[in-house]
Parts: C-alpha cells; sequence; structure tokens
C-alpha cells in the first residue's frame, strides 16, 4: 500500500482531479492525472480504484491494487513535479504478473515526463 502521505483525499482531491484531470488510455488501466502548482509541497500523490465490476472476488481486486501500488511506488522517484494520479482498472488487468503491470505503469510515466 502507499503510504498515507502518498495517497489523495477521497472528498477533497477526487472531483477536482476527475473535472479537470487529463487522461492516459491503457490496455489494463485508465490514468487520470492533474498537475498541482509549483507552491504546494505535497508532491506526487495517487489512488487505486478497483471496482466489482473488475472482479467480483475482494482476493483478486485487493492483489491488483497491492500490485499496482507498488509499481507506483518503485517509480515515484521518476515524477520529480507536483502531479496527482487515479488508476481506473479495467478488466484486462486480471491474471496479469506484477512484471506486465509494471511496464504499463513505466510507460505511463514516460508519457507524462515527456509531456511537462
Amino acid at each position: 500500500m502507499l503510504s498515507k502521505k502518498l495517497r489523495l483525499n477521497f472528498s477533497q482531491d477526487f472531483p477536482r482531479l476527475l473535472k479537470k484531470g487529463k487522461k492516459i488510455y491503457n490496455p489494463l488501466f485508465v490514468v487520470r492525472y492533474l498537475s498541482c502548482d509549483k507552491n504546494t509541497i505535497l508532491g506526487f500523490r495517487a489512488a487505486i480504484i478497483v471496482s466489482k465490476k473488475v472482479s467480483a472476488s475482494a482476493a483478486v481486486r485487493h492483489q491488483i491494487k497491492r500490485r499496482i501500488s507498488e509499481a507506483v511506488f518503485l517509480n515515484r522517484k521518476k515524477l520529480s513535479q507536483n502531479i496527482n494520479m487515479v488508476f481506473l482498472v479495467k478488466k484486462e488487468c486480471v491474471g496479469k504478473s506484477f512484471i506486465e503491470i509494471k511496464k504499463e505503469i513505466e510507460k505511463n510515466i514516460a508519457l507524462l515526463t515527456n509531456s511537462h
């Protein structure tokens, strides 16, 4: 799991992020992201949403969440800017290995670093 300071606050951050954020489409998930102003000291923060539509099994949903969380944690230093991200997981993510998920997240982070 991501530490408390790396997680987004649901009631404050989600409405703004989902309304104003940009999207990156991916075979495994959709990434919504929004750059923060330079004056905030919060830095990189993320959230992972795995709905029951992805899998009825809570164990499978939690496994996906843990894999994405670890991949994001390992790649967080590549994002040197203040950015908030939400990963909306698709059904295709079920059964994927950690390495496959990590590769997709690295692709997304590379897109983000090149665009800013």
